[in-house]
């Protein structure tokens, strides 16, 4: 059941909606008319989201702005006397645009239960109960472009009038800039990705046109002209930002404790920089940062610049970026990335349920102690520890696939099952929503709506430890009786 209201927060710049939803469940096992286990629970969860903050301002200013003229002597030619004229103008153009969006997401979500087993009640909170997920997502751009120059106009009047035929020339210097910020992570690379083609730029550009006009009593009665193209006479160019190029891992395939890494500059830029590269874990946090020991400035054919990373944790994944940095404090993260294997830990997943011939298939049904047995040689189920860095880790993201809308007799949704993917190294993990197999009656149950994985892990009484999950919820720390029917993936060590 949920619920979704428009929220807006009277004369503050918020508008939103927040969903409420409450979903409810409960398992249970009877033997012989007698209780033996009992799941009952409540999963209340609330999501507010909306635009905290939308900005855009905009202007453009094109002018020619008369600063003086210098009237030139009469020019005799047969009958004809041409009087020319020149008129300097500030000539103006200018345009930009600076916009600022903020989007809010605020989660909360619990679980609450009872649970009797081993002749014991047992009432629980999990999944983050009474701890909310803040995060703001901010986006800051900026473009336009400036130039600022003079403007010469020559007039070539008969008889002294304003009705004559000219010509006028145009002379300025351009920039522009057009890049966008994501304010709320400033390791992405996104700010090198926008600027780094700007260049600092000095010359000339040149144009003009070629008019006639007619005038009468200071009153323009005709005017018609002629545009030249435009020409650029640079007399000095740079880029602010390297290009790295030829970025690459050296195999540290049979030590992951150390990793080689280069790139090679490509291009020059307006002054020396250290260049160099980061290492950052699963988290974006900065694990160690290596700067070469000479500064970049001019780009040199055939050399490249090598770093070398010791000490690291081989288990681990780790995500390495190019960085430069001026003045030795100003640093510009690249939009380059190479991942450093690891991430899964000493584990290898299966790719498929046991008894199936593909990720999607739901396999066969076994008991706690088959579990223990069916895996190939060298292979094992996974133990409670293992389905529970799964479910919680932080490394790790998890995510439902394939919810239809549609729901089952017990009024779960129906969807294919459960991915989890280890941030560092882009490996995922799919468990199908196979449901399970009752003990008594040998029929399976809520396919397509949850997930039963038994862990190598036993309880103290008569039971055994296994993963469950439904499109809202995992949870690695169930426990139940060890007859019933439920799917196994099989592990093994790297």
């Amino acid at each position: 059941m949920s619920i979704e209201l428009p929220v807006r927060i009277g004369s503050f710049p918020f508008e939103g909606n927040l969903r409420v939803s409450l979903g409810m469940g409960f398992s249970m096992k009877i033997k012989r008319f007698s209780l033996e286990s009992l799941d009952a629970f409540i999963t209340p969860r609330m999501e507010l989201t909306g635009e905290l903050l939308n900005l855009s301002l905009s202007a453009s200013v094109k002018n020619d702005y008369q600063l003086f003229s210098i009237p030139h002597a009469a020019i005799p030619i047969g009958p004809v006397v041409i009087v020319p004229k020149i008129v300097v103008y500030a000539h103006v153009d200018c345009e930009g645009k600076i916009s600022l969006s903020s989007e809010i997401v605020v989660s909360q979500h619990a679980k609450y239960g009872i649970r009797y087993s081993d002749e014991k009640w047992d009432p629980y909170c999990e999944a983050g109960a009474g701890v909310a997920s803040f995060e703001i997502n901010s986006t800051f751009s900026v473009g336009g472009k400036v130039g600022v120059g003079l403007k010469l106009s020559e007039l070539f009047s008969f008889y002294g009038t304003n009705t004559g035929v000219g010509l006028s020339l145009i002379a300025k210097d351009v920039a522009k800039a057009n890049f966008s910020l994501e304010a709320n992570d400033s390791t992405d690379g996104s700010f090198y990705a926008a600027a780094k083609n700007s260049k600092i730029w000095v010359g000339a550009v040149l144009g003009g046109d070629v008019f006639v006009m007619a005038k009468l009593f200071r009153k323009t009665l005709a005017k018609y002209s002629v545009a030249t193209p435009e020409m650029e006479f640079p007399v000095y160019e740079k880029y602010i930002l390297p290009h790295f190029d030829s970025y690459a891992l050296a195999d540290n395939s049979s030590d992951r404790t150390k990793a080689t890494l280069s790139y090679h500059v490509s291009n020059d830029i307006v002054m020396a920089a250290e260049v160099g590269i980061a290492l950052f874990d699963w988290e974006g946090q900065r694990v160690q940062t290596k700067y070469h020991a000479s500064k970049h400035k001019d780009a040199l054919p055939g050399v490249n610049y090598k770093f070398d990373f010791t000490g690291l944790d081989a288990g681990r994944g780790y995500v390495a970026k190019p960085v430069v940095r001026y003045f030795g404090a100003i640093e510009v993260v690249a939009d380059l990335t190479i991942e450093l294997e690891g991430g899964e830990g000493d584990l290898i997943w299966a790719t498929s349920n046991v008894g199936a011939s593909t990720p999607e298939g739901y396999g066969g049904y076994y008991t706690f102690d088959e579990a223990q047995t069916v895996c190939p040689a060298g292979w094992r189920p996974p133990t409670y520890e293992e389905f529970y860095e799964l479910c919680y880790s932080e490394k790790i993201t998890r995510e439902p696939v394939g919810i239809t809308g549609n729901t089952d007799e017990f009024g779960n949704l129906i969807f294919s099952g459960f991915k989890f993917t280890y941030k560092a190294t882009g490996v995922s993990v799919f468990l199908p929503a196979a449901g399970y197999r009752s003990y008594s009656s040998g029929t399976p149950y809520t396919q397509g709506a949850s997930g039963y994985y038994w862990s190598s892990t036993p309880t103290s009484g008569a039971s055994g430890y296994y993963l469950y999950f439904y499109s809202g919820y995992v949870y690695p720390s169930g426990y139940n009786y060890r007859s019933d029917g439920f799917s196994v993936r099989c592990v093994r060590p790297k």
